[in-house]
């Protein structure tokens, strides 16, 4: 079991260093890049957990349980919950924002016996947050489908490691660090696995955050023309075949903003822009196909 937690360290810092890297240039990203900052200090975090638990299983002493450790113990919950909320159609706060680093400011005042289940039982208030709503968005999960379940087996695997970490006093340090260990392993394997099924993600989720917050940009807008006018340039000028197509471009060739197209798309067609393109490039090789 320790050997398989070693290997599963060791895949996921290399995980991490390779998703993180791929974040800023995997899709054109509009402005508002909040989702990106927090699934890359979120994933980060997971990995720099994962080598001190590396340096454990190799007998190297001195960073679990360290004050650092611990510091980055306790980014991960607001991490991710900051990362889910657009999605999750949660209003953004930036006060409430900022409120979220305030357990990580405190946590090296504490010594690690106490901190570390208390950064557990801090997920696990942010897990029954997510939770509440996850099951709110239902009405949208035809539009949101294969995220949600991505987020749900995430979830489930987040309650596990949240009774791993409140459990440590009773399963002794040992246990705490394989358990965990496997458990962020898996947490690698299913991101990537996200990035196989769902390769703009992070950008859906970026056009969820700007469509769910913002008032509408298309009250000066006739939406039926505009409509019309994307799907001429789909199926007559296919520009879906410029590699460089990105929501900006398109916009302009609308005399949109790309505010305006985004939320367009998400209103009218039902789905984010990347996904939008993603089919209809689809859609062209399956014809060619034929």
């Amino acid at each position: 079991m320790s050997s398989m937690a070693l290997m599963l360290s060791a895949y996921s810092v290399v995980s991490a260093l390779l998703i993180s890297l791929s974040l800023p240039f995997y899709n054109r990203l509009p402005d508002h890049a909040g989702s990106r900052w927090y699934a890359t200090a979120f994933i980060l975090s997971l990995g720099y957990l994962q080598f001190c638990h590396f340096l454990y299983f190799k007998q190297v002493g001195g960073y679990f349980g360290s004050w650092h450790y611990v510091m980055t113990l306790f980014i991960i919950a607001p991490a991710f919950f900051l990362f889910s909320r657009p999605l999750l159609r949660m209003r953004d706060n930036r006060t409430g924002s900022v409120l979220h680093a305030l357990p990580v400011l405190g946590a090296p005042l504490l010594p690690a016996d106490v901190a570390i289940p208390s950064a557990f039982g801090l997920g696990a208030l942010y897990l029954f947050w997510l939770a509440h709503s996850l099951y709110s968005l239902r009405a949208d999960r035809e539009h949101y489908r294969l995220e949600i379940s991505i987020l749900g087996i995430a979830f489930t695997i987040a309650v596990v490691i949240v009774a791993i970490g409140v459990g440590i006093p009773v399963f002794g340090e040992g246990s705490f660090i394989v358990s965990y260990s496997c458990a962020v392993g898996g947490i690698f394997g299913l991101l990537n696995l996200a990035y196989i099924l769902t390769p703009g993600i992070v950008h859906d989720i970026e056009q969820a955050a700007l469509d769910s917050y913002a008032h509408s940009t298309l009250a000066s807008v006739d939406c039926d023309d505009a409509v019309e006018r994307l799907t001429r340039l789909m199926e007559r000028d296919r520009v879906y075949a410029d590699p460089d197509l990105d929501l900006g471009t398109l916009a302009e060739r609308l005399g949109l903003h790309s505010h305006q197209l985004s939320e367009l798309i998400n209103s009218r067609i039902g789905k984010g822009y990347s996904r939008y393109i993603r089919e209809q490039r689809v859609h062209a090789a399956m014809e060619q196909l034929i």
